[in-house]
């Protein structure tokens, strides 16, 4: 394997502290997680990746530690694109399976195709918990309680762009047209009308939010 010049300068000890597991939600019937790391660079301290890889694996076949457990691993697509290096980049993995457990790693590459090492291998154990938080519109499961223009911009994208799995069907639904469990999809409940209400509630009325039921 060929590693990027950029990592020469991050040996892996230091490399393994920068994948660490911000949030764990069960999702409604699906689990979902928010994993947070800082972006390193593709030429030592500075610059910028060329792009992430994302895998996972059953708490029972241990942490992603090896080349050959990275292979065998389940990939996370829809990925960010890299931030400057120094900058917290976060992405968000669905469809994990409530009260079970996983090892999570993470490796960097540049425009050359160079791979890092891979990070540290944290485990992350799924709970059964609620995903809403006081009041809708925390799409990305980033930012607390507040809604911020990072969520409406990922609103727009699972509207009109990819359809990518919102974190929390429920915070994202902002009008609550679906109640306390609304259909998630281009023909469910998350339309542009949640779009236009945090809009409002963000630029112009600043109108209140509905509680996440």
């Amino acid at each position: 394997m060929t590693y990027s010049p950029l990592y020469r300068a991050f040996p892996s000890v230091l490399l393994a502290a920068f994948l660490t597991i911000a949030a764990s939600v069960g999702a409604q019937t699906t689990g979902g997680t928010v994993l947070r790391w800082t972006a390193p660079g593709d030429d030592g301290y500075s610059g910028t990746a060329a792009g992430y890889q994302i895998r996972y694996q059953a708490f029972a076949l241990g942490p992603l530690n090896t080349e050959a457990e990275w292979q065998t691993a389940t990939p996370v697509y829809n990925l960010p694109f890299p931030s400057v290096a120094g900058r917290i980049d976060s992405a968000m993995v669905v469809g994990l399976t409530v009260n079970s457990a996983y090892y999570f790693a993470l490796r960097a590459f540049d425009e050359a195709n160079n791979f890092s090492v891979l990070s540290n291998s944290p485990l992350l154990v799924m709970t059964a918990m609620d995903c809403c938080t006081g009041t809708v519109g925390n799409v990305n499961g980033m930012d607390g309680d507040a809604p911020t223009i990072s969520d409406i911009a990922m609103l727009i994208d699972h509207v009109f762009v990819s359809n990518r799995p919102v974190w929390c069907v429920a915070e994202a639904d902002i009008n609550q047209s679906g109640g306390a469990y609304p259909e998630q999809g281009p023909n469910g409940d998350i339309t542009i009308s949640d779009i236009t209400f945090l809009v409002d509630h963000l630029f112009i009325s600043n109108r209140l939010m509905l509680p996440c039921f």
